[in-house]
């Protein structure tokens, strides 16, 4: 036995085990095993970053982390985002994997779902923010502006079957461009003129009305504007004027 002990000793590859000579001590030591962490925030603005003065953390949120890179990934871990709304993954090793928050009743993702995140031994912590904002409502009334001063007076009724038009602002100028799409129309209802687009995330929009044949704008036909969700809100009202064509110029009053 003592014999085949030292012919193992004599022809076993030793060499493998040593360090490469240009290798430090530093090089030595483990290298930190990348990690996956970031922010759950409430987007109240729906601009997708968590640095706007409408947007809060949000705390007690799942967050997944799946694997491999695929249109059905297998669960790899979960946790739980904090009192600041952070969440991290430790030790996640290499590879590519999927994150997926769950959100609460009520939210709706307003950032892309990251499913391509690829890791290495020694790439540290790799971040990924998540937005969750809550529909909010874009309701208004077109009135006949019998006066014209822009504005419903307690005479001034609604215009039934008006035509109201939804476009998101994909530039955010305030203006109708051939780039903003049409997103929902609708009439406004008989007696009270009043129109309403209901669940949109928030974001810029743009609201514009079609006068009938026989009416005239007393208000701007197109408004933008931008619509902000949770704590801070949720629903916007607005108001557009028509005048009827047949009646005499407004006369403004003189002063004495």
């Amino acid at each position: 036995m003592l014999i085949r002990i030292l012919i193992f000793l004599a022809v076993f590859p030793w060499a493998t085990l040593l360090p490469p000579d240009d290798a430090t001590f530093s090089s030595l030591s483990a290298a930190p095993r990348a990690a996956v962490s970031g922010l759950i925030f409430e987007d109240g603005d729906g601009d997708g970053k968590a640095a706007g003065p409408f947007d809060r953390p949000l705390s007690g949120v799942e967050v997944r982390l799946g694997a491999p890179c695929s249109t059905e990934p297998l669960l790899y871990r979960s946790a739980i985002s904090d009192e600041e709304g952070r969440y991290q993954f430790l030790s996640v090793g290499r590879g590519c994997f999927c994150i997926h928050v769950l959100a609460p009743e009520g939210y709706q993702e307003t950032t892309p779902r990251p499913c391509a995140v690829r890791t290495s031994w020694d790439e540290g912590i790799t971040r990924h923010d998540l937005g969750l904002a809550r529909p909010g409502h874009i309701v208004g009334v077109v009135f006949e502006d019998a006066n014209g001063n822009g504005i419903q007076d307690a005479n001034e009724g609604g215009l039934a079957d008006v035509v109201t038009d939804l476009y998101q602002d994909a530039d955010g100028d305030g203006n109708l461009d051939a780039e903003d799409a049409l997103l929902e129309s609708t009439r406004t209802e008989p007696n009270e003129g009043a129109f309403a687009f209901l669940g949109y995330l928030p974001g810029r929009y743009l609201l514009a009305v079609t006068p009938p044949p026989d009416f005239t704008a007393t208000t701007p036909t197109v408004q933008g504007f931008l619509l902000v969700t949770g704590s801070a809100g949720g629903e916007l009202l607005y108001y557009f004027g028509l005048r009827r064509t047949d009646l005499p110029p407004r006369i403004s009053a003189e002063p004495h």
